[in-house]
């Protein structure tokens, strides 16, 4: 996924979330948790780069645990939901 889409919206309810990951040269780089998405029974998360521009990352929550997705028919159904979000907050903002 890429974080070429502008995403504004608030969600008050959710706990700023931020995970830290290492590139393979050791870089560390933060994520924050910017959606929550349930598909198919399954919730996912959708992390933003906090300080630079870059792709989405997108974990299954599975308890207290960040999965990653490894089936691509997985990921695409994750990646309409996630698009279909976008489009519904575009069009409430039409309006």
């Amino acid at each position: 996924m890429n974080h070429n889409d502008e995403h504004d919206h608030e969600h008050e309810d959710m706990e700023e979330v931020v995970i830290s990951f290492n590139d393979e040269n050791g870089v560390e780089h933060q994520y924050a948790l910017i959606e929550e998405l349930s598909v198919d029974e399954s919730l996912y998360g959708v992390f933003a780069p906090v300080e630079e521009e870059g792709d989405l990352l997108v974990f299954r929550i599975e308890g207290d645990q960040l999965v990653e997705i490894e089936s691509d028919e997985e990921f695409e159904k994750v990646r309409e939901a996630w698009e279909s979000l976008l489009d519904e907050e575009e069009e409430d903002e039409e309006e």
